[in-house]
């Protein structure tokens, strides 16, 4: 009979996942601490609600954890459990992942929960132009993903005659203060990642489809506040 802990990090429905595993004539213990990993033949990390609740799951948990799976030993991950198996994710930016996959989980908004959500961010456009006296409404695009926006995106606008400056907000050790990678009045785009950042792959991306990374000082904003600084410093800078 395998021994399988299943851990308790206080966001887990650990009634179900213990009476799933036992139907299986699994041996379920919850450890009490990292150390008591070494007793499991297979470890499973549960889990609902918000990323930002794996916090708990520290240094030596994720120690334990990764020392298992080099040992040789099963390691499931359910709903958030699985979430903590990548490096992070956009919802806790700050929080770590287990890192034993690469990339972050993220918000899939497709289909009708996409629609909705979409419906949702036009009408505050709209409710924020009609409360400001703007006439021209934003138009709030069906989300994609990163690269499918890339490679949509023009690079020139009227006609191909006035190319588009593609600006990166980056923390990459290259990137010039926003003032000085703009000239004159030109139209310009700009690219802003989630909370957390852009990750490497997608930076590098960004660079090969000509984005210059710029930088607005020492401070990191949060994603829905940065754009707002890089247009408040282009229009009244």
């Amino acid at each position: 009979m395998p021994r399988v802990a299943l851990v308790d990090y206080g966001a887990g429905n650990l009634t179900s996942v213990r009476k799933a595993l036992r139907t299986v004539d699994a041996d379920v213990f919850v450890p009490a601490t990292p150390l008591a990993l070494r007793a499991a033949d297979a470890v499973v990390i549960p889990g609902v609600g918000h990323f930002g609740a794996t916090a708990a799951l520290d240094g030596s948990w994720r120690a334990a954890v990764l020392a298992s799976v080099e040992s040789g030993h099963a390691l499931l991950g359910i709903c958030l459990g699985m979430q903590w198996l990548f490096d992070g994710s956009g919802e806790a930016p700050d929080v770590p992942g287990l890192g034993l996959l690469a990339g972050r989980s993220v918000l899939k908004l497709k289909g009708e929960r996409g629609d909705k959500k979409r419906a949702h961010w036009q009408a505050v456009a709209l409710a924020a132009c009609e409360q400001c006296g703007r006439n021209r409404v934003p138009v709030v695009h069906e989300a994609i993903d990163l690269a499918g926006w890339m490679a949509g995106h023009p690079r020139s606008v009227q006609g191909g005659l006035e190319p588009l400056t593609r600006l990166m907000l980056s923390l990459h050790p290259d990137a010039r203060p926003l003032r000085e990678a703009v000239s004159g009045n030109g139209p310009v785009t700009l690219l802003s990642g989630p909370e957390g950042g852009l990750t490497p792959s997608e930076e590098a991306a960004a660079l090969a489809a000509g984005f210059v990374p710029v930088t607005l000082g020492p401070r990191v904003l949060r994603a829905e506040t940065a754009p707002l600084a890089v247009l408040a410093a282009l229009t009244l800078g």
